[in-house]
């Protein structure tokens, strides 16, 4: 079982990783809109992806809010739209897990799936499926950014433990 420490740990490490490759994109501005031959078709949109998919689990985990669909692209005009709702939501998430229990991490939460579909999983499983769906987009963009002649992201989370040992 994850204890609610090593939890609030894998997700501020979560939003500082996935903030960095905001910043490491920046280093191929130019080519953000670029098509590539990736799951989501460029840089910008697989970003764009992973916090438009982390907002939408975020307002069902705190606010029991179901969207109907993952924002994307269409939904942030810039890198700096994506940076400033993902750090909306890295502070909304830590201040929501700062109040829970370890038997918070039991409860399930109970959702509306994107193809309408009704669906239930426990918080912890929630938060770790956020974290593993980040962590595969961060390294597909650690390639595409290097791929396109930029910096790729090579934060670790060891990394992040060494430099943050609260």
């Amino acid at each position: 079982m994850v204890t609610m420490d090593a939890l609030r740990q894998l997700i501020r490490y979560h939003y500082r990783a996935t903030a960095r490759c905001i910043g490491a994109a920046q280093t191929v501005e130019h080519l953000l809109h670029s098509p590539l031959d990736c799951g989501h078709g460029s840089v910008f949109a697989t970003l764009a992806h992973m916090v438009g998919t982390d907002l939408l689990w975020s307002l069902r985990c705190r606010e029991g809010i179901c969207l109907n669909t993952i924002p994307d692209q269409n939904d942030f005009p810039s890198l700096d739209s994506m940076r400033d709702t993902l750090l909306e939501q890295r502070q909304a998430m830590l201040a929501f897990l700062l109040v829970l229990s370890p038997p918070d991490l039991e409860r399930r939460i109970a959702y509306q799936s994107t193809d309408g579909l009704p669906r239930s999983n426990t918080l912890h499983e929630i938060l770790l499926h956020m974290t593993h769906h980040a962590a595969f987009h961060r390294g597909e963009l650690a390639m595409l950014l290097r791929l396109l002649g930029g910096k790729g992201n090579v934060d670790q989370f060891m990394r992040h433990l060494r430099k943050n040992p609260d």
